[in-house]
């Protein structure tokens, strides 16, 4: 994870990910279709899709870093800039402390959830169900 504060061009020395717009339009179908079977906010399923980036690259991190940190440095240049692109931008923050998410995955509103790793909310928030989820 960066080890500081890192600005869009900064994190990539000025230079841009290639292909990045080609690399995420295959989520474009994925959100319409799911937002024709519920209603869910389209920016929040964006917060999804950069949460799972991250999550990825917090992976590669762990496993790079001791014996390449470069490629680490690398994996995490990279998405801080995809992350800051297109329908992924302002979905999050970085600091120095890692990646914050700016929209809710409400995953605290299922049977068993909590909030998640980099989760906007900063306390537990009630516990209620999803509208139309019903009693189980």
């Amino acid at each position: 994870m960066p080890t500081k504060t890192v600005g869009r061009r900064d994190a990539v020395g000025g230079t841009r990910a290639p292909g990045t717009r080609r690399r995420l339009c295959h989520l474009v179908p994925l959100a319409q279709a799911i937002r024709r079977i519920t209603p869910v906010s389209e920016r929040l399923l964006w917060g999804n899709a950069a949460s799972g980036l991250v999550g990825a690259v917090r992976v590669l991190d762990r496993h790079l870093r001791p014996d390449d940190p470069a490629r680490a440095d690398t994996a995490t240049a990279i998405a801080v800039t995809v992350q800051s692109r297109g329908r992924l931008r302002g979905t999050g923050v970085w600091s120095p402390v890692g990646f914050r998410r700016t929209t809710c995955c409400l995953y605290y509103r299922t049977p068993q959830g909590g909030t998640c790793g980099d989760c906007v909310r900063t306390e537990a928030p009630d516990r209620r169900r999803a509208p139309g989820d019903g009693s189980r």
